[in-house]
């Protein structure tokens, strides 16, 4: 997962169950700064609640909230310094590990259609700190 410092998975839709191949194949998931896209949209989502597709100020590319919260989280990281590139809803797409973890801990995987979706992290973070980049994940869920 990791070249040149970086956090990425692989842009080849050949290296990926073939039921991803096609969004994989439309960039979703793929990319960093303003080639990025999430691996979910709002559309994708239904939703009863708050969502937002805003304009990012780091990015320059549209972000895809899917709550109040991820927002308003979305909004402090995009003034937070040190803060470079903010890319949300990142699929885990090693989808054979999520389903081994699942059985492990006794969690029902997520499945669309029949197959296994991949899991997604709320935000990837990368960060700046000190001369080096780093990376963070985090979740914006209620209590």
């Amino acid at each position: 997962m990791s070249q040149n410092g970086g956090m990425f998975w692989k842009p080849d839709p050949l290296l990926y169950p073939s039921y991803l191949r096609s969004r994989i194949r439309r960039g979703r998931g793929i990319g960093e700064g303003p080639n990025y896209l999430p691996w979910l949209k709002v559309r994708d989502v239904p939703s009863q609640g708050t969502s937002l597709t805003g304009h990012g100020i780091l990015t320059g590319r549209s972000h895809h909230g899917l709550s109040s919260l991820e927002a308003t989280y979305l909004f402090l990281l995009e003034r937070r310094s040190g803060v470079l590139d903010i890319r949300e809803q990142w699929p885990i797409l090693d989808i054979a590990r999520t389903i081994e973890l699942c059985t492990e801990l006794g969690i029902r995987h997520n499945f669309r259609k029949g197959f296994p979706e991949p899991f997604t992290i709320d935000f990837l973070i990368t960060e700046v700190r000190g001369d080096e980049r780093s990376f963070r994940a985090a979740s914006v869920k209620t209590p």
